[in-house]
């Protein structure tokens, strides 16, 4: 069963001591262990990475997910590496470097909020252009199975038409943790996706 982590986590804890573990193949949930204890369960709305209108994992979520699935938990902060890693991932991040600094941001606030730890658990390295979480996470979620979970057309409907698309693209989700499919967002004119261009 999912759990609040305010009484988890005690006091003095450091992120170095805090270890994650995706074992959802549809990436819902996330198992979390402190300094080696038994492993409890917790998903986007306990660690504030869920959207307060349509109750989905906002973008944080999925960047949270990608550092599971990169080598070292560590991500390109720009450039044609982060553009390479962006498709590796399914582009579940976005390519673009500062559109990534303004994920990486709100998952810092989210995970100093919600663990109670002051540190910053994701700091840059400009020396290697690159962020490194510096809690553990990795994918546990059947990796053979990776490529049918969200990001594959079973999981990948858009939330105004309902149609099924082969491909998940990062551009397309806006901040409600709503997909958008590009047919949709190409009829409306209200402007309400005019921040998300297509190579973000």
């Amino acid at each position: 069963s999912v759990v609040s982590l305010k009484d988890k986590i005690p006091s003095g804890t450091k992120w170095t001591d805090i270890e994650m573990s995706l074992t959802d193949k549809e990436h819902k949930t996330i198992d979390i262990s402190v300094s080696g204890r038994k492993p409890f369960t917790v998903n986007c709305q306990s660690m504030g990475l869920e959207s307060n209108h349509s109750h989905k994992p906002i973008k944080a979520w999925w960047l949270l997910i990608a550092f599971g699935n990169a080598e070292n938990n560590k991500i390109p902060s720009n450039g044609k590496k982060l553009s390479d890693f962006a498709v590796k991932v399914k582009r579940i991040i976005p390519s673009n470097g500062n559109t990534l600094f303004s994920h990486i941001d709100t998952l810092r606030k989210a995970l100093k909020t919600t663990f109670n730890i002051p540190e910053d658990p994701i700091p840059h390295s400009a020396e290697g252009g690159e962020y490194e979480t510096l809690f553990r996470i990795n994918d546990k979620s059947f990796k053979e199975e990776y490529e049918k979970s969200i990001q594959d057309s079973k999981g990948v409907k858009c939330d105004h038409c309902g149609e099924s698309y082969k491909a998940y693209d990062h551009s397309n989700l806006d901040d409600e943790g709503n997909y958008i499919c590009h047919n949709c967002r190409s009829s409306r004119n209200d402007g309400a996706f005019t921040n998300y261009p297509d190579d973000d």
